[in-house]
């Protein structure tokens, strides 16, 4: 209930410091406005993404968002509010690579400060393909292909999105998975 209550609080301060007029609304529409807000001012995101494996090849994706135009990076984005971890990361792999997956664990949490100060942090799983054949959304992905990890690993670091990427793949590679039973609910 302490808990309910500061979060009730915070989001009354929210409102007021950004000037949303909360009189005569329902509840339900001021969180809604406020969640609003929130994304739109916070200074972390959360992203989920999986290193999808089938062997010794991985799935990497060619990014089409000007900002990082032509990078490869695992298939990844940002969480939605209303969902949990485990199916974000499910969901961005399907929208970007049409991969059904299974997640078998956690590859790591890793953040990354951009230069324009936002903080991401990343919940990355490892993944099998249950389901589907390898296609992208020209909108949003350039390229998307399987590629061995001797081969990713011998890109350089200016073709990726960032160069976290590679210890992402080092860390699997080195120590493998941790139990999904570490995320809780």
């Amino acid at each position: 209930m302490k808990n309910l209550i500061l979060q009730y609080t915070y989001y009354i301060l929210l409102c007021k410091k950004y000037a949303i007029e909360v009189y005569n609304k329902k509840l339900s529409n001021l969180f809604n406005e406020t969640e609003a807000i929130m994304n739109e001012h916070n200074d972390i995101k959360v992203i989920c993404g999986a290193l999808v494996v089938d062997g010794d090849s991985l799935v990497i994706v060619q990014e089409a968002k000007e900002h990082c135009r032509g990078k490869w990076n695992l298939p990844a984005g940002h969480a939605h509010s209303n969902e949990d971890l485990l199916t974000a990361a499910v969901r961005e792999v399907k929208e970007e690579t049409n991969l059904d997956i299974k997640l078998d664990g956690l590859v790591g949490i890793y953040q990354h400060l951009s230069s324009s100060g936002v903080n991401y942090v990343k919940f990355i799983f490892k993944g099998t393909p249950i389901s589907g054949n390898l296609k992208f959304p020209e909108n949003e992905i350039l390229d998307a292909k399987w590629i061995t990890f001797d081969e990713f690993l011998s890109m350089p670091l200016t073709e990726l999105r960032i160069e976290e990427l590679r210890t992402m793949v080092m860390d699997y590679m080195n120590r493998g998975v941790w139990d999904l039973g570490i995320i809780r609910p």
